[in-house]
């Protein structure tokens, strides 16, 4: 266990014996700290909730695939000082036990994203700042380690241009079998040829090859499932040509430890409403209302932050601190959807809520749940009731990556770039703090 998210320093047990890495001088033995703030790869966007430690030795391989990752210790190489960025990405390491060297190693992590750098002597008995954009996630697997992601296109949203923002090196994206870790697919029922082809021609493969191989699927640390506006029509078509068994399968990803993302209308994988009625198949466990005629915002909206519980508290500050909101707890929405009324309490929990140009209030448009559902936490799910990336002029309806034409994250960008590093986390329940 860490801790909470913004303490100065954050001591893991066990003996602080070296083992290698450091050299044999002695701690520092006064007030000694490096401090800074953690970026995402890009080095633009500071971000919440990732550690950053020292190792006493070398660290061990991460395994790529959905699996259970408990917050009780999932940092290889003996961490004998360790530290959470707060709600502004920043942190201040405790040195005092760490031996005094010409060369430091620090580590930065969050879930299976992980870089490694080395700091050069720090002055002892002081505080030693680090330069921003130094502590940072990787670009590409030479500079550490990325989860291994699906990304499913679809004309409606751009989710894939997301990654690119952030800093994720173009290097990394593959329309085939690689060691690249975004691996992209394209929804089954789209309609727009351009969506499921790389610039140069290169078909990118049908995302229900993946849903019907529950062993491939396993393969992927997270799954982001862009809206292809073709609502019910897209599982229709995936479960008549590849079998009811795909929805059992995103159920046992997630149950086995996946992680899930999806936009608008992919919350038909969860909407028991639907399943026997359209598809014929055993319902989802319930963990949400869904409204009985869904219908878009024909307005942009202001919407509202939950704050009460530590990481939406976390998300209320951290939007403010990246120029994502103005005002604390509001959030301009632009393309909203109306396809959930309300969460369901001890089940999901509401990260974003609105009012509709229409009058209905408690409008959910994020929202979350552990899996499997009233179970051990093992995996996780965020649906999202907007596209995200309506507005910033990126597109899905073209070959990747021409579609991706902005740089700057927009508002409800930046909260899903929130949504994504907590994704990529360990899984807790949703309303404890931060471990």
């Amino acid at each position: 266990m860490l801790g909470t998210a913004g303490s100065d320093s954050l001591a893991l047990g066990g003996s602080l014996g070296l083992g290698g890495g450091l050299g044999n001088g002695s701690p520092f033995g006064c007030p000694t700290s490096v401090s800074g703030t953690v970026f995402d790869p890009a080095g633009k966007l500071p971000l919440y909730n990732v550690v950053v430690y020292v190792p006493s030795q070398p660290l061990e391989p991460i395994k790529a695939g959905a699996s259970c990752e408990t917050c009780d210790g999932n940092f290889s190489g003996r961490p004998i000082a360790a530290a959470l960025s707060d709600a502004a990405g920043k942190f201040k390491l405790d040195l005092d036990n760490v031996p005094q060297s010409d060369s430091i190693p620090l580590v930065i992590q969050v879930g299976k994203w992980r870089r490694q750098i080395t700091l050069p002597a720090v002055t002892a008995c002081a505080d030693t700042p680090l330069a921003d954009g130094t502590v940072r996630l990787p670009r590409d697997r030479t500079e550490g380690d990325l989860p291994k992601f699906a990304v499913v296109r679809g004309g409606s949203d751009a989710l894939e241009c997301l990654f690119l923002k952030i800093g994720v090196s173009p290097s990394e994206f593959t329309a085939a079998a690689g060691d690249e870790r975004v691996h992209l697919y394209v929804n089954d029922s789209t309609k727009l040829a351009a969506t499921g082809q790389m610039m140069g021609g290169t078909a990118i493969p049908l995302a229900g090859t993946l849903y019907s191989n529950l062993t491939e699927l396993m393969g992927y640390d997270a799954m982001f499932m862009a809206c292809d506006g073709n609502g019910r029509a897209t599982y229709e078509e995936t479960a008549t040509k590849y079998g009811a068994t795909v929805f059992s399968n995103i159920l046992k990803y997630a149950d086995q430890g996946g992680r899930i993302f999806g936009s608008h209308y992919h919350n038909y994988w969860v909407r028991t409403d639907k399943f026997e009625e359209d598809f014929g198949v055993t319902p989802y466990p319930a963990v949400a209302t869904f409204a009985s005629s869904q219908h878009g915002f024909d307005a942009d909206v202001t919407a509202d932050v939950n704050a009460t519980f530590p990481k939406g508290a976390a998300l209320r500050d951290w939007l403010v601190n990246v120029g994502g909101s103005t005002t604390p707890g509001k959030l301009v929405i632009h393309d909203g959807e109306h396809t959930v009324d309300a969460t369901l309490p001890g089940v999901s929990q509401p990260w974003i809520t609105t009012a509709d140009p229409s009058g209905h209030t408690g409008v959910v448009q994020y929202f979350s749940f552990t899996a499997p559902v009233g179970g051990t936490e093992c995996g996780r799910m965020v649906f999202s009731d907007l596209h995200v990336a309506a507005g910033t002029g990126d597109s899905g309806k073209v070959p990747f990556p021409t579609g991706c034409t902005s740089t700057a994250l927009s508002p409800q960008e930046k909260a899903l770039a929130f949504m994504l590093f907590d994704l990529s986390s360990c899984v807790q329940p949703e309303t404890e703090d931060v471990k």
